[in-house]
């Protein structure tokens, strides 16, 4: 889309027309909007008319897989990398938190494995001992094996937590 026309091309690269909206967000950059509530944020951020409908609510995409113009050129390829759902979601989490992004996962491994990646060899993570069963072996084996250190604390007593802080 070209933000300086409104203008975008359907999947034959036919243009068509993008309705503004004051809250939209075009895929490449969501956007924070200190002027509002954060109620109006929390229903508006993200959302777009949907530019082949009107529709004021984005649609829910069921599709797995997205058609490209050519190989390796597309907005989305495939649900679980992209897809338009997750892009209203993380446009509308960055707006609700006057971020610059928003980030949403498919599972909360994906997220603990993208948060222990930002990590370098030798940091030092403390978490609850009894944390969910993958994350406890993430931990153990695959942070650990890059020079990632943890303590397992037993968070029942804060006298536990300041012992190792």
């Amino acid at each position: 889309m070209s933000p300086a026309n409104n203008t975008a091309t359907d999947a034959n690269g036919v243009p068509i027309a993008v309705p503004s909206s004051r809250f939209f967000s075009s895929h490449a950059g969501p956007i924070t909007d200190a002027g509002y509530g954060f109620g109006t944020l929390a229903i508006h951020a993200g959302a777009s008319p949907d530019p082949a409908t009107g529709a004021v609510i984005p649609p829910l995409s069921l599709s797995t897989t997205f058609k490209q113009r050519a190989v390796g050129d597309f907005v989305y390829e495939y649900s679980r990398s992209d897809n338009p759902n997750r892009a209203n979601l993380e446009a509308a989490i960055a707006a609700l938190e006057h971020a610059k992004h928003g980030f949403a996962f498919s599972s909360g491994s994906a997220t603990t494995a993208t948060v222990l990646n930002t990590l370098q060899p030798g940091s030092h993570v403390i978490s609850v001992n009894d944390v969910y069963g993958g994350t406890h072996r993430y931990l153990n084996k695959v942070a650990g094996s890059l020079g990632i250190e943890t303590t397992f604390v037993d968070l029942a007593n804060v006298a536990n937590l300041r012992d190792v802080v």
